[in-house]
């Protein structure tokens, strides 16, 4: 059985989305998002609802996209090998700014840290997915991905046991 704990890592971690940081439940079903990555599952029994979380997302994420029945082979993008940030460049980790008087650096938003973005996993010359998401879903039991990329839908679906979800593309320039 799913727990709460299984869903957390598709929570977001932004300051600035705390509604999204811890799943919830809705109806029958309990969901995680980040806004980018969302799964649904039945209803976990540690799971309350939340007000504040978006209302009607089985509506509006999953049931639009339960018609991409097309099978593709999860990619295997192996582990993360290089960090996921480093110290910035412009404070050299400080966090302040020497140009700005001394406020935050505008390099790092004052953190002394920036992320290092992987290159999208490329489905072809257009459109990819986030390495991290499918690392992530690679995790659940008899994963399933779907896609359809001949009816500019900007979402695959996918499916494991207990659950489904859905990952949005990242449009590659």
């Amino acid at each position: 059985m799913i727990t709460a704990t299984d869903l957390q890592p598709f929570c977001s971690r932004d300051p600035k989305r705390e509604t999204l940081h811890m799943p919830w439940s809705e109806g029958d079903k309990t969901y995680a998002t980040d806004g980018r990555i969302a799964v649904m599952v039945d209803r976990v029994p540690d799971v309350m609802e939340n007000p504040e979380a978006p209302k009607g997302l089985a509506v509006n994420i999953f049931g639009p996209f339960n018609n991409i029945t097309k099978s593709i082979e999860v990619p295997d993008v192996g582990e993360r090998t290089e960090p996921e940030s480093v110290h910035c460049p412009e404070c050299r980790g400080s966090g302040v700014c020497k140009l700005c008087d001394n406020g935050s650096c505008h390099h790092c938003k004052g953190e002394g840290v920036v992320m290092i973005e992987e290159k999208p996993w490329q489905i072809n010359g257009e459109f990819g997915f986030n390495r991290r998401y499918l690392r992530l879903i690679q995790k659940l039991p008899n994963l399933r991905l779907f896609l359809d990329l001949e009816n500019e839908v900007n979402m695959a679906r996918f499916t494991f046991d207990g659950g489904e979800g859905r990952l949005a593309l990242i449009y590659i320039e």
